[in-house]
């Protein structure tokens, strides 16, 4: 997975949301919002990354078990929402989503 500063372009949402690590002040949801092939899934990809990174960098540091785990797309605090319409994932979709994803791993253990 590409950490931020292997993105190209979009330096305001990376300053952005780099800024955001740095000082604390992470929301509790972001929309990355563009157009097709614009870089979206990365941004986000990198966000998620650093914010679970064990070393607490504002960008992963990809050697840690956390960010192999990111890379592999098989972090447990990483949850990817897909919809068969993709411009219209609700927040029930995502809500579903986690409930379904957090109660699957209740039965598991």
């Amino acid at each position: 997975m590409a950490g931020f500063k292997d993105i190209v372009g979009n330096e305001q949402i990376i300053e952005h949301l780099q800024n955001a690590i740095s000082m604390g002040k992470v929301s509790h949801a972001y929309i990355i919002n563009g157009p097709q092939l614009s870089g979206k899934m990365m941004i986000a990809e990198a966000f998620a990354g650093a914010l679970q990174c064990e070393k607490e960098g504002t960008d992963g540091c990809g050697e840690c078990k956390s960010c192999h785990q990111a890379d592999d797309h098989n972090h447990p605090d990483i949850i990817y929402v897909s919809h068969e319409k993709p411009n219209n994932i609700s927040v029930d979709d995502i809500k579903d989503t986690a409930q379904q994803r957090y109660s699957d791993k209740a039965v598991q253990q």
